[in-house]
């Protein structure tokens, strides 16, 4: 019976990812890295800050929930009551933490005061996404999506829009001299 289980947890991982991949990528788009991000037109790093929030605000408000508890409902009854848990994890990981990786990158640029409104509207939805996140990821296993979470926000609100701001008074003084 243990090897069956773990046949149906492989498939069902698999099958699952493979779902995930098609809906993630209609919302998301195609992978981009830290280095993409800092090359990208500035017009074309807005549409993707603004695709990201769409992306983010339907992962955790509606994909995410959806399959831990279609995970959970699947795997309940069946061995130990805790597979539902981990299939959960190993279907969504790789996406949200692609969605961290954008935030991250931006977390780690210096925006030009023009930019700074749009980094504003990351860091507003992403404080606002922080309740839905601990709460999808509430168990221990999704206590580094929590405190990545965390580390992003802080340099965001924090180190980024202080830098921007700066910039802005200094291009400011400058004009007035």
């Amino acid at each position: 019976a243990k090897g069956h289980l773990d046949k149906l947890v492989r498939v069902y991982v698999t099958e699952r990812k493979s779902f995930m991949y098609a809906h993630f990528r209609k919302l998301w788009g195609e992978k981009s890295g830290i280095c993409d991000v800092r090359r990208l037109e500035w017009e074309v790093l807005e549409a993707k800050i603004m695709r990201w929030i769409r992306a983010v605000h339907c992962c955790l408000r509606g994909i995410l929930p959806f399959e831990k508890q279609l995970s959970n409902h699947v795997f309940r009854g069946i061995g130990n009551d805790a597979i539902g848990e981990p299939c959960f994890f190993a279907i969504v990981t790789d996406y949200v933490a692609e969605l961290l990786d954008f935030a991250d990158a931006l977390s780690s640029c210096r925006p030009s005061p023009e930019k700074l409104q749009e980094i504003l509207a990351l860091y507003r939805s992403f404080s606002c996404f922080r309740s839905d996140i601990n709460s999808v990821f509430e168990s221990e296993a999704g206590q580094t999506i929590r405190v990545r979470t965390d580390c992003i926000l802080s340099r965001l609100g924090g180190e980024v829009v202080s830098l921007a701001l700066s910039d802005f008074e200094e291009t400011l003084l400058r004009e007035l001299c």
